[in-house]
C-alpha cells in the first residue's frame, strides 16, 4: 500500500467531473430543467468533451440528467427522497469499507501523519488543499478495505466538501474533529464505532443538504 502523504489517489478525469457537476446540481448552482453543453462545460473545467460525455452517462444512470443527442444534457427534479437514498447507500457502502479497512488491520500511521500535518495549518489552508486532504484521508480508508469493487462504487458516489452550506473555517473545524474520532476507532480497532462516526458524519451532510434546499 502506498503510503506517500501527498497525492495518496488522483481522481479519473471522469470521476472529478462527476463530482463537480454532482454538487452543482445538489446546491441547486444547476437548477431543474437548466441545459449542460459539453462544449461548455469542457471549456470551464479545461478537459476534452470526452471525460465529460463520460461523466453526463455517470450522472444520467443516477438520474440527475437526462441526455440529449449531441446536446448535452438536461438537469432533472431532485426531490428530497433522492437525496435520502443516496446518503442511505452511502452510509451502507462507506462503514463497510471502514469496517473492512480494520478488520485487515489497515495501518493508521498514514490518517495520523495526514491529519497531523494539515491541523497544524488549518487557519491557512486553501480550499483545494482541505479538499486533497479530505480526499487522502477517505480514499486510503477505502481502498485498504481491499476490495476494488466496494471502492469503485463509493467513488462514483464522491461529491466532496460542501463549504457553501456550512462554512469553510465551520466545516473544517468539525471535519478535523471527526477525523480524529475515526483515527482512534480506528486505532482500538472498534469497529462499531468507527461505522458509528462514518454514519454520523455522512447523515450531517445529509442534513446541511435538506436544510439548504429547504431554504432556497
Amino acid at each position: 500500500m502506498n503510503t506517500k502523504l501527498e497525492n495518496f489517489y488522483t481522481l479519473p478525469a471522469r470521476i472529478r467531473i462527476a463530482s463537480i457537476l454532482r454538487k452543482a446540481i445538489f446546491l441547486g448552482t444547476f437548477k431543474t430543467g437548466e441545459e449542460l453543453s459539453l462544449t461548455s462545460i469542457a471549456a470551464q473545467l479545461n478537459v476534452s468533451r470526452t471525460p465529460v460525455r463520460e461523466a453526463f452517462q455517470m450522472l444520467e444512470s443516477e438520474n440527475l440528467l437526462e441526455l440529449r443527442m449531441n446536446k448535452g444534457a438536461i438537469v432533472k427534479d431532485i426531490n428530497t427522497n433522492f437525496f435520502k437514498d443516496y446518503y442511505e447507500v452511502r452510509i451502507l457502502l462507506e462503514t463497510k469499507a471502514i469496517e473492512k479497512a480494520i478488520e485487515n488491520n489497515i495501518d493508521v500511521t498514514y490518517l495520523e501523519e495526514l491529519h497531523k500535518k494539515f491541523k497544524k495549518k488549518k487557519n491557512l489552508v486553501t480550499e483545494d488543499e482541505y479538499r486533497e486532504y479530505n480526499q487522502n484521508f477517505h480514499f486510503y480508508i477505502w481502498k485498504n478495505a481491499n476490495n476494488e469493487k466496494l471502492f469503485s462504487l463509493i467513488l462514483n458516489l464522491w461529491n466532496g466538501a460542501f463549504f457553501e452550506m456550512v462554512g469553510k473555517s465551520n466545516h473544517i473545524k468539525k471535519s478535523l474533529e471527526e477525523h480524529e474520532e475515526i483515527i482512534e476507532a480506528i486505532k482500538t480497532k472498534d469497529i462499531e464505532k468507527a461505522k458509528a462516526f462514518v454514519e454520523f458524519h455522512l447523515k450531517t451532510s445529509l442534513e446541511n443538504i435538506l436544510k439548504a434546499k429547504s431554504e432556497n
